[in-house]
């Protein structure tokens, strides 16, 4: 028999500036300091119910940043404690998805899962910032949003191709692991590895082995 998996999704939402935030049910709106406009992040559905047959890669929900003010909503969607991707999920531009990578949900079937994401809206870090794990601050470049995630001992999404550290979010995929982010060199993207003991640089497409930023 085929078991079903309510999944339970904490919305969280950040801005790039200071700026009030209020939570109010199942959203959280953050006040522009510039324009008193309000940001509220929507997930559609909010407590979805999927089967254990869902498929890698399947939309479980769709994410919505809405501005009070009807401007457009230019961020990213990014995986946050205490709960993250719960080793099974990822984020695909505006949808969270069964993680293609991932262990699939076949083994959670009549169970809750819990899930926390924010919606944030960065400007592009300054060469020189770093972000240290587990809980540094996410940084900014052309590539998108780089967020920490959860320690990575004991993880399935990857199938053991990320060792060490916490695992590190692009966009909310994760797509490496290391304890140490960098931007330098006119927003190159830096990556340290304590486990490897190892600089990376990402390229556009994946890490490659580098020295010190």
């Amino acid at each position: 028999m085929v078991g079903l998996i309510l999944l339970i999704i904490v919305g969280l939402l950040s801005f790039s500036n200071n700026s009030n935030a209020q939570f109010t049910g199942q959203n959280l709106m953050m006040l522009s300091p510039t324009t008193s406009s309000v940001l509220t992040l929507n997930v559609t559905p909010p407590a979805p119910t999927i089967p254990s047959s869902t498929a890698l890669g399947s939309t479980v929900a769709t994410l919505t940043g809405v501005w009070s003010n009807n401007y457009t909503f230019t961020g990213k969607f990014i995986f946050s404690a205490p709960n993250y991707d719960a080793d099974t999920y990822s984020i695909s531009g505006s949808n969270l998805i069964v993680a293609s990578n991932g262990p699939g949900v076949g083994a959670a079937g009549g169970s809750i899962e819990h899930v926390t994401m924010k919606a944030i809206q960065l400007d592009l870090t300054y060469d020189t910032v770093t972000s240290s794990a587990p809980a540094g601050a996410p940084l900014a470049t052309t590539a998108g949003v780089w967020s920490w995630g959860p320690t990575q001992a004991g993880r399935l999404t990857g199938g053991g191709s990320f060792q060490g550290d916490n695992v590190l979010y692009l966009n909310g995929t994760q797509v490496a692991s290391g304890s140490i982010m960098e931007v330098h060199h006119g927003g190159q993207f830096y990556l340290y590895n304590s486990f490897f003991v190892q600089w990376y640089i990402w390229n556009g497409t994946s890490f490659i082995t580098s020295g010190p930023p």
